[in-house]
């Protein structure tokens, strides 16, 4: 799932250069411009859908797939409704490639990286999954301290440390508050 949100996110930086129209500014904050517009805007996206398949696409397993925005009306001539579209396509991916793993649902995920900062993706993510969503407070290292909390724990483990693991990380990592669904928005989804 990781990857899908990641590939997910540079198909997001190529829409911000179309859509925020400000190439002069700096990816970030084309970024930030068009999450302040998505934010008022409705989930669901009055109907547009991104298949946002830029970059190749890992899920369906073809390597030549193409990107295409359909269910376009007068309506939706807003940049920052077209942004929130493509971050609901890249969540519903994620939903889509974890119901291939007939696994049961999630009740929280913990996400991390430069995606998790955009409030909008987080919002989306536990709307569509129906689940809390939290994010370490130093989530741009996350991957990093992630790892070495794996390898100290087993080395805590080799010297009979018995704790189990999901307590020895909770002791460790300090976590931003929840963002829990918003159930109209979980509706629409």
């Amino acid at each position: 799932l990781m990857s899908c949100l990641s590939s997910g996110c540079g198909v997001l930086d190529q829409i911000a250069n179309l859509l925020a129209g400000l190439t002069t500014f700096p990816l970030l904050i084309r970024h930030a411009a068009l999450t302040e517009k998505a934010q008022a805007t409705p989930a669901g996206s009055l109907g547009a859908l991104w298949l946002p398949f830029f970059a190749g696409e890992g899920l369906t397993q073809n390597s030549n797939p193409f990107g295409v925005l359909c269910g376009l009306t007068s309506k939706h001539t807003d940049s920052g409704l077209l942004y929130r579209a493509a971050i609901e396509s890249q969540v519903q991916l994620l939903r889509i490639g974890y119901s291939r793993m007939d696994a049961p649902p999630i009740e929280q995920f913990s996400v991390y990286g430069g995606g998790s900062k955009n409030p909008v993706i987080v919002q989306t993510i536990a709307d569509v999954f129906n689940a809390t969503v939290r994010r370490p407070k130093n989530a741009s290292e996350a991957s990093t301290a992630g790892a070495a909390l794996i390898a100290g724990y087993a080395v805590l483990r080799s010297g009979g440390y018995e704790g189990d693991f999901e307590d020895f990380v909770e002791e460790r990592v300090d976590l931003t508050e929840p963002v829990h669904p918003q159930r109209e928005h979980a509706a629409v989804y």
